[in-house]
């Protein structure tokens, strides 16, 4: 089982935490994680990125086109259930 990343871990990391020229091995370690099948993120998390036009986004248009994944029958079938369980699973508005 591979976890998701959103865009989050990316943007955030960079402007917050991880800075790219400073922490590089977390960017190191997203690739090694990635390679190993244990993350990966999705085509729009990849869109996001772009749209920042620094570092990151040229950063993320060298990784393998594997590593963004792009949504097919599967996947929304799935996400759709997912969707469905989060909006009756009686979550407050707070959470």
């Amino acid at each position: 089982m591979a976890y998701l990343l959103d865009t989050g871990v990316f943007i955030e990391a960079k402007r917050r935490f991880y800075g790219m020229d400073f922490v590089p091995g977390y960017w190191d370690w997203l690739m090694r994680e990635a390679k190993a099948g244990t993350i990966r993120s999705i085509e729009r998390v990849a869109e996001e990125i772009g749209a920042q036009q620094d570092d990151l986004s040229q950063w993320a248009a060298t990784r393998p086109t594997a590593f963004f994944l792009r949504p097919d029958n599967a996947f929304s079938d799935a996400f759709q259930r997912v969707s469905q369980w989060a909006l009756t699973a009686g979550f407050q508005q707070a959470a």
